[in-house]
């Protein structure tokens, strides 16, 4: 894009130049100075008189103030753009860490599923020491992962206060 522009004031500076140095050279001529003389030496056909060249020279202007209004415009459509690609880019992100927690709570219903295949083997003794270092969150997960059968093995093994506190938990 950068080319592109760097072209455009080139041509641009270019065509001022050639405009400039005409709008010069015929303001400089002598009244007895001929049109074909001027035409002959700025290449411009011989019928072509000074009222021509100045609605030509017009009419290029107005055409240099069109496209610089198009390059304007493909200017302001490049930053929106921009704007957009990094909107994307962040979405993206967020669509990936989004990604990312759910496999972490994929994985963690396979191991509490896991879990609760393993602790509804085993009794409420068994399972008092193991619990105690246990997360209520947990054991709530794994309370609801367990055969309705085995769940008051895992609510026996808590003491009686832990136990009443998870209920009210589980009941919201």
């Amino acid at each position: 894009m950068n080319k592109i522009l760097i072209g455009a004031l080139v041509g641009f500076l270019f065509f001022a130049l050639i405009v400039g140095g005409t709008l010069f050279y015929l303001s400089s001529q002598s009244p007895d100075q001929s049109a074909e003389q001027t035409s002959e030496k700025m290449n411009l056909p011989a019928s072509m008189d000074s009222a021509q060249v100045v609605n030509m020279m017009d009419s290029l202007q107005t055409e240099i103030g069109a496209r610089d209004s198009i390059i304007n415009k493909k200017d302001s459509v490049t930053e929106v753009l921009q704007d957009s690609i990094s909107g994307l880019v962040e979405l993206q992100s967020k669509v990936q860490t989004l990604s990312d927690s759910i496999d972490s709570l994929n994985k963690r219903e396979v191991n509490l599923k896991s879990l609760a295949g393993t602790y509804e083997r085993m009794d409420s003794e068994e399972l008092t020491p193991i619990l105690k270092g246990v997360e209520d969150k947990t054991i709530i997960g794994l309370y609801e992962k367990m055969s309705s059968r085995k769940r008051q093995n895992l609510i026996r093994a808590l003491p009686s206060k832990r136990a009443a506190e998870i209920t009210k938990k589980i009941s919201k």
